[in-house]
């Protein structure tokens, strides 16, 4: 016993010594994550971020991993361009290695401090190194207003809802990645039970610098009445997520084609699904928007034998009655609709004039991969090789 309290006064004169060298020298931060301690030093530190730049640079966006693809036939479309559909063009697309060897990785990590927030360069490929703070902890609205404020009403970051959900699988990884390539966001928000594992996730955090991912158990009830279904504590969470931090939501096979930065003027954006309906797949707005409010408040009357009442009809009926707090999209979040999901898997739909698009991937369970993607001719093979390579047209075997 005389041992053990000899080694606990040490440890705890060590983790004095510790604070005050932080507090009172005050040129060096101390991170602590999941299971790794972080010393910064002030070199590390990265300016206030101008408007919509947030802290990571252009050149972290893009990714040597990902090579573009060299055409085949004369007759290609410019990169980039999905105005022609004949789809008669090929392209040769390389190889992408996820099990690449890196001595390093760039990773976001938060500093607990009111003045400041950082960008770490760290020499790791221990995936759970990656940060895990509580939803609603005090440092992250800091860091936020720090390094992603904007003049735009909803701010450039991006929310994923992650319950009873493990290894990550394509459809999810082209989702976060496709935000990451397009929207270029300030930081990408996992919300969740527990952090995702496999293969994608692993390649996602080497390609995939400012993904934070923040923990919550789901929510077990609301207005005092259980909710039964996994789904509706997603749907509940995502409004929750939006109230405290603001920004955009997006569905784990929700991709995203082109920039939301149009309608970030707005307050609050859904788009329709059906003429009837709104959809809750990706969903812009700003921290505590008023519609926003509306909306959760009317979950007083839920009832969970309704599937999907309170997450498409009741936010469709609510902006017949306010139309000036919510923009409404005429399908350009979910075109193909869940009506029409062989334009998504047998057919090539012309998708030129979404901003995203819903994959409803719980209708089609055939797996996906980097490499099957690459002949695939159909819509999700578009979009991907879209999202991948930067073209939408076959690739050569």
């Amino acid at each position: 016993m005389d041992l053990q309290r000899k080694y606990t006064c040490i440890i705890s004169i060590c983790l004095l010594w510790l604070i005050f060298v932080c507090v009172f020298l005050g040129e060096n931060a101390v991170i602590i994550t999941k299971s790794l301690m972080y010393q910064v030093s002030s070199e590390d530190i990265r300016g206030h971020a101008d408007e919509d730049s947030g802290i990571l640079k252009d050149e972290m966006f893009k990714s040597t991993v990902i090579q573009k693809p060299i055409p085949v036939n004369d007759n290609c479309p410019k990169m980039g361009d999905i105005s022609d559909w004949t789809l008669q063009c090929k392209y040769n697309c390389r190889a992408i290695n996820m099990t690449f060897d890196s001595p390093s990785r760039v990773q976001l990590v938060p500093v607990c401090d009111q003045d400041k927030g950082y960008l770490v360069r760290e020499s790791t490929q221990v995936t759970d190194s990656t940060p895990v703070l509580q939803f609603q902890h005090p440092c992250i609205r800091t860091f936020l207003r720090l390094n992603c404020s904007s003049n735009f009403p909803v701010p450039n970051i991006v929310h994923y809802v992650w319950y009873n959900m493990r290894p990550m699988r394509f459809y999810h990884f082209l989702s976060v990645y496709s935000v990451f390539k397009i929207q270029k966001p300030c930081v990408i928000f996992i919300h969740g039970d527990f952090m995702p594992t496999g293969e994608y996730w692993n390649f996602l955090l080497k390609i995939v610098p400012n993904i934070l991912f923040l923990q919550q158990i789901p929510p077990v009830e609301i207005a005092n009445k259980t909710i039964l279904h996994i789904e509706h504590k997603a749907d509940i969470t995502r409004l929750n997520v939006l109230k405290e931090y603001g920004g955009i939501y997006m569905d784990t096979d929700e991709i995203l084609l082109r920039k939301l930065d149009p309608l970030r003027k707005h307050q609050f954006t859904l788009s329709k699904a059906f003429d009837f309906n709104l959809s809750n797949g990706l969903i812009l707005s700003a921290r505590d928007a008023g519609f926003l409010n509306i909306w959760i408040k009317a979950y007083d009357t839920y009832d969970p034998n309704k599937w999907g009442y309170h997450s498409t009809i009741m936010p469709a009926k609510l902006s017949k009655i306010y139309p000036d707090m919510i923009h409404v999209e005429n399908k350009t979040f979910v075109r193909p609709d869940a009506g029409h999901t062989k334009d998504l898997f047998q057919n090539n739909f012309d998708w030129s004039n979404n901003y995203a698009i819903h994959l409803f991937m719980r209708y089609y369970k055939k797996v996906y991969s980097l490499t099957s993607i690459r002949t695939l001719n159909c819509t999700l093979g578009t979009v991907a090789r879209f999202i991948l390579f930067g073209h939408k047209e076959l690739c050569t075997k």
